[in-house]
C-alpha cells in the first residue's frame, strides 16, 4: 500500500539510498577485517664496518715460533753429592753442575774454575780433599784430568782439548815446553810453570816423575799430568 502512496521516481531513488548503505556497510566490514591483520615485522639490517686489509693480523707473521732452547749434556764425578749425567740450558757453569749434582762432599775445588761455562759433551772431575791424617785413603787416588776450561790454570781456554803436545812424542817435553804450554797442563799455572823452567834451567829432567823435585808439584798434581808430558 506505502509502495501505492509512493511515486516511480521516490522507489528509484529510495533503492538507490539502499543499496549505498549496502555498500557502505560492506565496505565499513572490509576495512576493519584488513585493520585488525598485523602489520609485518620489519628488521633494519645493516652491512658490518669494512675492516682495512692492513689492520688483519695474519696468524703466521702476528705469532712467531720460539726459538728452541739449546742445552748442554755434562757428566760429573768424585767429590758431589750425586754424581751422574745431567743436562742443563746452554750457557750454565760449572757451579749450576754442582748445584744439580746436589753440591760438594768434601771437595778441594781450588783447582776448579767454577765460573766456566759447561762444554757439552765432557766430564767434570771434582777431587776429594784430604785433611784428616787419620784417615788415609785406602789407595792412591786416580789422576784427575779436567778439560782445561774447567782448571783455574786453563782459564778462558774456549774448547776441552787436551794441551798442545810437543811435535814429535805427542807429549809436552818438560825440558822444552814455552811458558803456555806449561801453563795448559791441568794445575799448572803462571807460578808453577815459571818454576819448572827456573828447575830445568839447572837440572834437566831426566825421569818425568822428577817433576815432583819442583817445589809446589805434589803426588795429585804430578797424577793429573804424568800421562801427557814426556822428557824427550
Amino acid at each position: 500500500m506505502l509502495s501505492r502512496l509512493m511515486t516511480r521516481r521516490e522507489q528509484i531513488v529510495i533503492g538507490f539510498i539502499g543499496l549505498a548503505i549496502v555498500v557502505g556497510a560492506i565496505a565499513l566490514l572490509w576495512t576493519r577485517r584488513a585493520d585488525s591483520k598485523p602489520a609485518p615485522l620489519v628488521v633494519e639490517t645493516k652491512p658490518a664496518p669494512s675492516v682495512p686489509e692492513s689492520t688483519v693480523p695474519a696468524a703466521s707473521a702476528s705469532a712467531p715460533a720460539a726459538p728452541p732452547i739449546s742445552e748442554v749434556l755434562v757428566s760429573v764425578q768424585g767429590a758431589v753429592v750425586v754424581p751422574g749425567v745431567y743436562r742443563l740450558d746452554e750457557g750454565s757453569r760449572v757451579t749450576d753442575l754442582i748445584k744439580a749434582a746436589g753440591g760438594l762432599a768434601r771437595a778441594d775445588v781450588s783447582e776448579i774454575n767454577l765460573a766456566a761455562r759447561l762444554l757439552d759433551g765432557t766430564t767434570l772431575t771434582v777431587p776429594r780433599r784430604i785433611d784428616d791424617a787419620a784417615d788415609p785413603p785406602a789407595e792412591p787416588a786416580p789422576a784427575i784430568v779436567n778439560p782445561p776450561a774447567y782448571t783455574i790454570a786453563g782459564q778462558g781456554t774456549a774448547t776441552g782439548a787436551l794441551p798442545t803436545k810437543a811435535p814429535g812424542s805427542g807429549h809436552i817435553n818438560l825440558n822444552l815446553a814455552t811458558q803456555s804450554e806449561l801453563e795448559s797442563l791441568p794445575g799448572i799455572g803462571p807460578k808453577l810453570a815459571q818454576q819448572i823452567i827456573e828447575f830445568r834451567a839447572t837440572h834437566p829432567f831426566g825421569a818425568v816423575s822428577e817433576l815432583m823435585d819442583v817445589p809446589g808439584i805434589g803426588p795429585q798434581k804430578f797424577e793429573a799430568v804424568r800421562d801427557i808430558v814426556t822428557i824427550r
